[in-house]
């Protein structure tokens, strides 16, 4: 469950924020690191203990440079003890976790239950994780038959609800990164192809242009290997230049 028109104050600060009512065992299906302190446990959640635990973006704005862990704060002027921190979630931190505040679903079904649901049980979501990321699919399709028997539809309806595979997902993004990679490849070595072919255009000109001059070295003795240095050098020089303009 979880609800956006929560308003969460501290000693220090206040914000408005995602507030999550959770199973205890969300922060292992999702990625929700805690530190410090810890997630709530089953009897958190069988006794609808008001406890916490505060996303990082969160704690910057209700506790600026203080610890939380073992302060209170007021949900809609409710009192519940912060019991834990989410660490930082996603590099910039711009990762939604990082801007919610978790308590136990039962404490949110009891205190904020969901607006202009027709069903006291209703939830705003489902989580579910396979054992393994092979059995995805069965998982999937496991989850739709229970629903379906709870809720009376079709089973092989596939739009019955909305759902999000993550794993399949990540197969997806994995293909389009890989065809970047190969595209990328290819481009790269199209455009060794080309540079080689101009820079050998280059060198044919040079000493086709310069005959006379390669005549003159070798009467006044310059050897045949001093010679192909030079424009190996003057060729180098090139190349170089101008793959730094």
């Amino acid at each position: 469950m979880n609800r956006e028109n929560i308003r969460a104050v501290s000693d220090y600060g206040s914000t408005n924020g995602q507030v999550f009512g959770v199973a205890s065992d969300y922060n292992q299906i999702r990625n929700v690191p805690v530190e410090p302190g810890r997630f709530f446990n089953n009897q958190d959640n069988a006794e609808r203990r008001r406890v916490a635990v505060v996303g990082w973006e969160m704690l910057k704005n209700m506790f600026p440079g203080r610890p939380a862990v073992g302060s209170t704060i007021l949900l809609n002027g409710i009192n519940f003890d912060v019991i834990g921190v989410v660490a930082k979630v996603g590099r910039d931190g711009n990762n939604g976790t990082n801007s919610r505040i978790f308590i136990p679903i039962e404490t949110m079904r009891d205190l904020f239950p969901m607006t202009k649901a027709n069903s006291e049980d209703a939830i705003s979501f489902i989580n579910y994780r396979p054992i393994t990321a092979d059995l995805h699919a069965e998982a999937k399709d496991e989850i739709h038959r229970i629903l379906a028997r709870r809720h009376g539809f079709n089973p092989k309806m596939q739009d019955a609800f909305e759902d999000w595979d993550t794993i399949e997902n990540m197969k997806r993004v994995g293909k389009i990164f890989d065809a970047m990679d190969w595209f990328l490849g290819v481009v790269g070595v199209v455009t060794l192809g080309l540079g080689a072919i101009g820079i050998i255009n280059i060198m044919l000109v040079s000493v086709t242009e310069r005959t006379k001059e390669i005549g003159l070295r070798k009467v006044l003795g310059a050897t045949y290997r001093a010679i192909l240095t030079q424009f190996f050098i003057e060729g180098a020089f090139l190349t170089a230049f101008s793959g730094g303009i």
